[in-house]
């Protein structure tokens, strides 16, 4: 793999954050492959750009002022690693949790694999449950 291609790589994962975050969804047509397959903590496998799309909606209802710091980001050939933490303010219904006003920080990690300079997976880790204790609906764990 060039480091030409691994570049365009590193920038198409980027535009991916940039254009969830400013609700610019359907530019993501640019930058992900038409059967992108999303997978995040908790949930089914999303597969193609239009159920991709409909989840970030359902989550930017939720925490419409949702925003992510990217730390670091790791390329190697058709991979992309990212280390975030995503920021937003429960402001919607989510999950038939009504909107409770709490702000939440949560740190993760996605790793996207791109074929032909899109990306065809984009899988996501974080701690679902650090989130709902966040959101005040779960007690942490004692003991």
């Amino acid at each position: 793999m060039s480091s030409e291609l691994e570049m365009r790589n590193k920038e198409a994962t980027q535009r991916i954050w940039e254009l969830i975050e400013s609700d610019d969804l359907d530019a993501l047509d640019e930058v992900l492959a038409e059967d992108v397959i999303l997978c995040v903590p908790g949930e089914e496998e999303s597969r193609g750009i239009d159920e991709y799309k409909e989840y970030i909606e359902t989550y930017k209802k939720a925490f419409p002022n949702t925003s992510f710091e990217v730390h670091d980001m790791f390329v190697d050939g058709d991979v992309v690693i990212t280390h975030f933490t995503w920021r937003a303010t429960h402001e919607g219904e989510l999950e038939g949790i009504e909107a409770t006003g709490n702000t939440i920080e949560s740190p993760g990690m996605t790793i996207n694999r791109f074929e032909d300079g899109k990306a065809v997976e984009d899988i996501n880790y974080w701690d679902n449950l650090d989130v709902f204790q966040q959101l005040g609906v779960m007690e942490p764990p004692t003991g």
